[in-house]
């Protein structure tokens, strides 16, 4: 048990759906994702999927964060 838990930046995921491609790649599988799901004509799937992006990302942080509180101390300061 610590006194102090404290953390930087947590970095978000890199590829929350888990497509296993470049990073190039990914980076255009993702803007493509989201860009769609802001159109006008609103597509199911790509909602679906940033959806699903969001999701995996906050149980990202919440595994991050609940680590740091259960290592620290009862009653001590946790700084995100």
């Amino acid at each position: 048990s610590f006194d102090l838990v404290f953390t930087g930046y947590i970095s978000p995921l890199y590829d929350p759906l888990q497509f296993e491609s470049s990073f190039d790649e990914n980076y255009e599988i993702m803007d493509k994702i989201c860009s769609d799901s802001y159109n006008n004509d609103g597509q199911l799937v790509a909602k679906k999927l940033v959806q699903i992006m969001i999701e995996r990302q906050e149980q990202w942080y919440y595994t991050w964060v609940q680590q740091m509180i259960r290592i620290a101390k009862p009653n001590v300061s946790v700084i995100i």
